[in-house]
């Protein structure tokens, strides 16, 4: 007699049956569809790249969908149709998504923040009183817009009146201050750098000296207020033309501010390059610019100041400033300051870097020739000038030798085996005037050919001298009054590079 067929449970019939394989092959599909649309909304893939992954996901795909058809295979292929979206989500969340954000956050970083105090002497009285006897301070000239909304704000919020009187710079504003002629001053708090720096304030006597450099603990802070202010343009409204950076050569102004923190805070500049990119013939031309050159920007009234001293006024002040002295439009900008650039040189595992000079700073000894050097320690190579033949005309070299470095690691493989880390280091520590679709493009052009870059360095220089500055006009400041045959060397270079030429400036 034959035995009765053992009957299988219904949830293993269901596991083995075709039905359930369908549709976890049609979840697979229509993640993986997603899955593609992100990538191609990034517009980071080159289109063989992209293809290739479609078509992998598309094979993977008929495979879960035609073993179904076949019930002795068909369970490790559902198990198959789990795992595939299951790995794609994790893909999208790791790899994809940050760069989502961080386009996104490019997508907003066409401002720039002045932040306002009201500061008073700190063993005085803070409790502003409505009478005619309270006197506030303030500065006029390039920073009479912000200082005329900071007192229209502190008028509604506090609803009372007070007397304010205007002071030409900073300094004639803090010695008020300090000499109890006004209550309460309003300064920019970019300018506590410049009251604080020793070398600006050697021509007062020593107890107003001693003052200024105390002025943190002297003093107290009112009320602060933060200003988003737009980036004003420095770019001719008529004849510009936007260049496509993948095919068009195009200068970038890059900005290294001397803060920690929020990076739209205006603050001086201590690292001024104009890159002049040919995206065609692979070559990049370095051109430093000397923090102290004494220079016109567009907030000095037709006098001359330190270069440094015009990213106060904000980016489109030292971008001015240079589109003056070389004669050109600088079509984008890059700034970056002390916490980003740490992070970025960290994400990139360190950058070799090349010093002309054996030196030590900070606790590190670096050698002539090639230096391995991780995020603070190439922030200390870049900062060090006093220790160095030329000073801060070094300290420029050194600082493009680091972005040469930079751009040579974010050039290579590095690039696409630990571009999560690096993304996410730079996202929020830097801005830039690039739109997110170009800098898709850069990143699509690079991923496509994987070429290396022709990176040539160019320092213009000048002889030191003792000048009035528009800033700081009260006493003789040391300034570099630059050469005009360097200057002329440099025109002669980026024209070179923009009509295609290739140049070798370095050993």
């Amino acid at each position: 007699m034959a035995e009765k067929t053992k009957k299988r449970s219904p949830i293993i019939e269901f596991i083995s049956g075709k039905s359930l394989g369908l549709i976890l092959a049609l979840i697979q599909l229509i993640i993986s569809v997603v899955f593609l649309s992100f990538i191609a909304e990034l517009q980071i893939l080159p289109l063989k790249y992209f293809g290739i992954i479609a078509l992998g996901l598309f094979i993977l795909f008929l495979i879960t969908f035609l073993t179904q058809f076949y019930p002795k295979i068909s369970i490790p292929f559902k198990l198959f149709a789990i795992i595939i979206p299951v790995v794609l989500i994790f893909i999208y969340g790791k790899y994809i998504r940050p760069i989502d954000n961080l386009v996104d956050d490019i997508g907003n970083a066409g401002t720039q923040t002045h932040v306002m105090a009201l500061y008073s002497l700190a063993d005085k009285d803070t409790t502003i009183k409505d009478e005619d006897a309270y006197l506030i301070g303030y500065l006029g000239g390039a920073d009479l817009e912000s200082s005329t909304k900071y007192i229209d704000d502190l008028k509604k919020s506090l609803e009372i009146s007070f007397e304010t009187k205007e002071y030409e710079t900073y300094e004639d504003g803090v010695i008020a201050l300090f000499n109890g002629d006004i209550n309460a001053l309003i300064l920019n708090t970019a300018y506590i750098e410049l009251i604080t720096d020793s070398s600006l304030i050697d021509h007062l006597d020593a107890d107003m000296r001693n003052k200024f450099l105390n002025f943190a603990t002297l003093t107290k802070v009112i009320k602060e207020v933060e200003y988003e202010v737009e980036i004003p343009t420095t770019l001719p409204d008529n004849t510009y033309v936007r260049p496509d950076v993948t095919k068009d050569p195009f200068c970038m102004y890059i900005s290294g501010i001397d803060v920690y923190g929020k990076i739209t805070k205006t603050s001086r500049s201590d690292v001024n390059i104009l890159a002049f990119i040919n995206p065609k013939t692979k070559q990049i031309l370095l051109v430093n610019t000397p923090r102290d050159s004494y220079v016109v920007n567009p907030y000095s009234y037709g006098k001359k100041d330190k270069l440094t001293h015009a990213a106060i006024y904000g980016i489109d002040s030292s971008i001015g400033a240079l589109s003056e002295l070389y004669g050109l439009d600088v079509d984008f900008f890059f700034r970056v300051n002390f916490t980003g650039f740490t992070k970025i040189i960290n994400a990139l595992d360190g950058v070799n870097v090349y010093s002309q000079y054996k030196f030590s700073s900070g606790g590190y000894d670096f050698v002539k020739g090639y230096n391995e050097l991780n995020g603070e320690q190439a922030l200390i190579f870049c900062r060090e000038r006093k220790s160095l033949p030329g000073g801060d005309r070094q300290r420029g070299k050194n600082q493009m030798a680091v972005i040469t470095a930079v751009i040579k690691k974010m050039a290579s493989s590095k690039l696409l085996t630990n571009y999560t880390e690096i993304i996410n280091s730079i996202n929020g520590s830097f801005q830039t005037s690039l739109t997110s679709d170009e800098i898709s493009s850069l990143i699509k052009m690079q991923i496509n050919d994987m070429s290396s870059w022709n990176i040539q360095t160019f320092s213009v220089d000048g002889s030191g001298s003792m000048e009035y500055t528009y800033t700081s006009p009260k006493g003789k400041r040391s300034v570099i009054i630059l050469n005009e045959e360097t200057i002329a060397k440099a025109k002669v270079l980026i024209e070179q590079v923009y009509n295609g030429e290739t140049i070798n400036l370095n050993p």
